[in-house]
């Protein structure tokens, strides 16, 4: 398993185009840019990459925005615990192995 991580959109994008993640995390304020409209641009492109939006903007808004632009999850900073985020992610690797397999 490789993690990654980018500093601002630009790099994303780049990092993105190279590695082709499984799975990636994103925060909506990003230097350079606006988190959902970068999970917009990747989903158009890599639609099967699961994005999974990182936020303290926990607001219906802010979660209907998130889903419309093609974002798979929604964890906010404030109530999310370190073992849900793990069960949610080991949970995303399984289906991802699943489907690799052809089982899907």
């Amino acid at each position: 398993m490789l993690v990654g991580e980018a500093k601002d959109c630009k790099e994303a994008i780049e990092k993105v185009h190279s590695f082709h993640p499984d799975l990636i995390f994103m925060d909506i304020k990003l230097p350079g840019g606006d988190g959902l409209q970068l999970t917009k641009r990747i989903k158009a492109q890599y639609e099967k990459i699961v994005i999974i939006i990182v936020t303290n903007y926990d607001l219906p808004e802010y979660r209907q925005a998130i889903y419309k632009c093609g974002a798979s999850y929604f964890v906010s900073k404030s109530s999310s615990t370190r073992d849900k985020i793990v069960s949610m992610v080991e949970s995303i690797v399984s289906d991802k192995r699943y489907e690799k397999n052809g089982q899907k």
